[in-house]
């Protein structure tokens, strides 16, 4: 009997019967024969039963007790064998991965990608095209309190920069929200967090990870489930359990993978509440309830999206957001040394990417990186493929690379017809990439292709250039889903076939896409109606699609395209006339995210002098972002103008970000800055600039915008003294000038080192400051204001005087 019981745990009984025991603990004893009894001891209520009363209660209860250890014992068994055959079924479907539509594989964990606690933001609205949202990210070395990048498998645990505040209720984070773009890694961030679980290597207090991708849940959106049925469809390891009630007593995580790929709506507001794991609801409803912690509320929630998706889900339910980032310069380098051959050519190829103003934006970007060596590998030899120098260039030879691909597998006779038919097919595919991203899909199915005249059951058609385009991944029951390679490409793809119905005068596309009726318009009044609409786009997703758009009214893309699409053919006047009519836009009638994107559209259009756009638009009062900021100081890095003025006196600017621009300012003939852009970081980049002997600046004007305390820095003026120092001219605007500064001032007009020719200290006025002072004139104070009045006047201008001062100009 004692060894009997002694296999008993309490661990073995579920929760609800633990709770009840835990209740029942105070007036519970255990009797010699190991039998429970309540209350007081059984002697002093009840007589004391003979021997043979004893044995047979003692042989009911070895039943009653065996039959429930057995129970215990088989649910445990039950779930741990539930948990082992998941834990190989995700170690054996995320051990590898594949770069775009390469066959060759590598391994997950030497995927690297970044992650950043970053703010939540609501604000979806007219915002930039999403790669831009790299620049958000300050450089190496921003402070924590901004962004605090922490380990993807650390992700439930707080970090020390906590924006979302977190319900009273929650002791620890539970759900989570990851960010980022199209292809920047977020799949593999999840994926990596669950192969590591399912290796046994880290968070093993998780006892089920359950991934759940949203274009594998749209195939279910029509049908209701309850929890257990719903995941059976992902998980048929989980049939043992027959019910969802033993996940209530275990730690759960739901990874919900590509919010924005999702086809059917959340509703938080509407959608009806579910406690029961055991009931049927459709979809959206049993995701929804799950994430307002009506369903499993002790779950662990992990959600990643693209950004502008994000928002589907209130900020209350969501306890800590991240970002995704990509690669760093250094992760660059290496991938490309690992693609290319030889070190020198990756050095050659990384050099000629340096030129690149989409590299600066994109080059972040895993799959990006991998679309440039599959260009570069193929045609480096080729010296047309080292003139790249656009997005859309680079494109274009992505598509020729694939069609010379299959190609070769054919004869001469053979080739010209494989010619027409590839033609045809990237006309359809172009179709498709346009209707599905007015949609906003980037995963599509079976109906859609058919739709677009892409027959999955001819093999032969599909399996040529097509597969070589197109990606194709299995889904729930080998369900077939696809996708192009990035969606920048599809973005591609999608101009592409605009631009081809403008040629052509497709009028029914052209009607449906800019709402009036094309029939009488001619090429140039076709592409300027397109760009009226894309500039309209609230979120930019039409930002990069116009790009392309214009790229392809070059009459150099279009000879390259020639083959494929032979009745694409427009004049270089028409080139130029789109150029003018971009002139017509600005921050006063379009959207300033859609001025940044206009800017890169000329560098499309392969323009070569952005200055003027850049003044135009800080000098109409431009609230700057970050981003802005990233954009604009990149594009003058790149283009490499001699920038006659860089005036931001007139815009507003962000505490970060404004560094960026004042280190362009090496490259500036004249620079214009207000005294609050002068702080830490900014005010050392300023003075390095003007200790540099590649400087080009040679007149600065500072203005104080404030008050007349606010005093000038006194490190920028002693740098004027310096021989390495070429400024010229000096301009002072509303300053307060100390003894110590006057004094500086004329120092430098004394000195032999100084270029200074012109100083200008208008409205600036003199501050008293005993310190600066000796005893005998802080004694005299019956001059105090006969000092304060006349220091400018007479104590800078005596620097004046004798062959050493150099001052031209004296206001």
């Amino acid at each position: 009997m004692a060894g009997l019981l002694s296999k008993f745990k309490m661990d073995d009984l579920d929760q609800s019967d633990s709770e009840e025991d835990g209740k029942m603990k105070s007036t519970k004893s255990i009797s010699p024969h190991g039998i429970f009894v309540q209350g007081p001891c059984p002697a002093q209520r009840w007589p004391v039963p003979d021997q043979g009363d004893i044995i047979n209660r003692e042989s009911e209860f070895i039943l009653e007790v065996g039959g429930f250890t057995a129970a215990a014992l088989e649910k445990k068994t039950t779930l741990e064998s539930v948990k082992k055959n998941l834990k190989a079924h995700l170690r054996e479907k995320f051990k590898c991965i594949y770069e775009g539509i390469s066959t060759t594989h590598s391994r997950l964990e030497n995927i690297y990608t970044r992650l950043f606690i970053t703010q939540q933001n609501e604000d979806y609205d007219c915002r930039s095209h999403e790669i831009l949202d790299h620049f958000k990210v300050p450089n190496e070395g921003a402070l924590p309190s901004q962004f605090e990048q922490i380990n993807s498998l650390d992700i439930f645990k707080q970090g020390r920069s906590f924006f979302q505040p977190q319900p009273v209720t929650h002791k620890s984070i539970q759900r989570v929200m990851t960010k980022g773009i199209a292809g920047i890694g977020k799949t593999v961030a999840v994926q990596n967090f669950a192969l590591d679980w399912a290796q046994g290597k880290s968070n093993q207090h998780i006892d089920f990870i359950f991934m759940l991708p949203f274009r594998e849940l749209n195939m279910l959106k029509e049908g209701e489930y309850t929890l257990l049925e719903l995941l059976l469809h992902f998980y048929p390891e989980l049939r043992p359990l027959k019910d969802a009630q033993k996940l209530l007593q275990k730690q759960v995580l739901f990874i919900l993978d590509g919010l924005d790929e999702s086809r059917f709506s959340l509703d938080f507001k509407g959608a009806m509440t579910i406690t029961n794991p055991d009931q049927k609801a459709t979809v959206n409803v049993l995701l929804t309830n799950l994430l307002k912690g009506n369903l499993l509320p002790d779950a662990l929630l992990w959600v990643t999206s693209r950004p502008a998706a994000a928002g589907q889900i209130p900020s209350k339910y969501i306890d800590q957001v991240t970002e995704v980032q990509g690669f760093t310069e250094q992760h660059k380098e290496e991938y490309f040394k690992k693609r290319f051959n030889s070190a020198g050519q990756a050095k050659e190829v990384l050099e000629h990417l340096r030129g690149m103003i989409s590299f600066y934006f994109m080059g972040h970007i895993p799959i990006f990186c991998w679309i440039i060596a599959e260009v570069f590998k193929a045609g480096w030899s080729d010296q047309r493929s080292r003139r790249i120098t656009t997005m859309t260039e680079l494109y274009i030879y992505y598509l020729l690379t694939k069609t010379q691909r299959t190609a070769q597998k054919y004869g001469q006779k053979a080739r010209k017809k494989k010619q027409t038919k590839d033609a045809a097919m990237i006309l359809n595919l172009s179709k498709l990439a346009f209707e599905q991203l007015q949609k906003g899909n980037v995963i599509f199915y079976k109906e859609d292709l058919q739709e677009c005249g892409i027959d999955l059951h001819k093999a032969s058609e599909f399996c040529g250039f097509c597969s070589e385009i197109l990606k194709q991944e299995r889904g729930l029951y080998k369900t077939k889903m696809f996708s192009f390679v990035h969606l920048s490409f599809q973005e591609f793809l999608a101009a592409l076939y605009v631009f081809h119905c403008c040629m052509t005068k497709d009028i029914s596309p052209l009607k449906s896409f800019l709402q009036v009726d094309p029939t009488e318009l001619g090429l140039l009044e076709l592409q300027k109606r397109v760009v009226d609409k894309a500039l309209k786009s609230e979120n930019g997703q039409l930002d990069l699609f116009l790009c392309f758009f214009l790229g392809f009214s070059l009459e150099s893309n279009q000879k390259m395209l020639q083959d494929l699409l032979p009745q694409t053919k427009s004049s270089s006047e028409t080139a130029e006339e789109v150029k003018k009519y971009l002139q017509n836009f600005n921050a006063g009638n379009i959207p300033q995210e859609r001025c940044m994107n206009l800017l890169l559209c000329k560098f499309e259009l392969k323009e070569e002098r952005f200055q003027d756009d850049i003044r135009r638009y800080l000098d109409a009062g431009a609230k700057l972002t970050p981003i802005d900021c990233s954009v604009l100081s990149t594009m003058l890095q790149i283009s490499g103008e001699l920038v006659e003025e860089m005036n931001l006196a007139n815009c507003y600017t962000p505490i970060y970000g404004i560094e960026k621009l004042v280190r362009v300012m090496a490259k500036c003939k004249r620079a214009v800055l207000k005294s609050d852009q002068l702080k830490d970081e900014c005010l050392e980049i300023l003075i390095s600039i003007l200790l540099s002997l590649d400087s080009c600046l040679r007149e600065l004007h500072l203005v104080c915008v404030y008050n007349s305390n606010l005093s000038l820095h006194h490190a920028l003026l002693d740098v004027l003294d310096r021989p390495d120092c070429k400024l010229e001219t000096l301009r002072l605007s509303g300053f307060t000038l100390d003894f110590r500064r006057c004094h500086i001032l004329a120092s430098i007009l004394q000195s032999k080192h100084t270029s200074l020719r012109a100083l200008d200290l208008t409205d600036c006025i003199y501050s008293y400051q005993s310190e600066y002072y000796s005893k005998e004139v802080e004694e005299k104070k019956e001059y105090e204001d006969f000092i304060d009045e006349l220091t400018l006047l007479t104590f800078i201008p005596a620097g004046l005087i004798g062959p050493v001062c150099k001052l031209r100009k004296f206001r």
